[in-house]
């Protein structure tokens, strides 16, 4: 029974050993596999991260592109109301023009007419100027010639009375 016994010794050692190195190869191999699973893990991890960063980036990209949209679309609007303004303005400004050439003309056809008018009252005043002239001349030739009356009847006079 003595060899039974170390016989089932022998046995119980050798499947305990078994045993012990199947739990030692189920150690390593559960190290192994959470080795790789959490290599995996950290490598999903970074790859979030990174997918995490990079859609950070692209979401501030997009609202920097949205801002600038919409100062593009504040900027386009601010222009087309001065645009606006400024056609109005043009069209006032040709409408002011326009009455001015017509005023202008108008003004230069007066201009005219006055100068046609000066002309005229300057041709005028000439032959009043030669009327007077000639009329003071026949005064003075009148006056002369009653001088030289009065002195011819003073001197009629004088000897008729002495």
């Amino acid at each position: 029974m003595d060899f039974i016994q170390k016989n089932a010794n022998t046995k119980l050692l050798f499947l305990l050993l078994l045993i012990a190195l199947g739990i030692v190869t189920l150690t390593i191999l559960y190290q192994e596999n959470f080795k790789n699973i959490n290599t995996e893990y950290q490598n999903k991890v970074q790859l979030l991260n990174q997918t995490f960063n990079e859609l950070t980036q692209t979401k501030t990209a997009i609202n920097q592109t949205e801002e600038e949209l919409q100062l593009k679309a504040q900027r386009e609007q601010d222009l087309s109301t001065q645009f606006t303004g400024l056609k109005d303005t043009h069209k006032k400004t040709i409408t002011e023009r326009d009455e001015l050439a017509d005023e202008k003309t108008q003004l230069d056809k007066q201009l005219l007419d006055t100068k046609r008018q000066l002309a005229q009252t300057l041709k005028e005043n000439g032959d009043f100027q030669d009327q007077i002239k000639s009329l003071k001349d026949s005064i003075r030739s009148k006056l002369d010639q009653l001088d030289s009356q009065q002195a011819e009847i003073n001197r009629l006079k004088s000897e008729g009375c002495t």
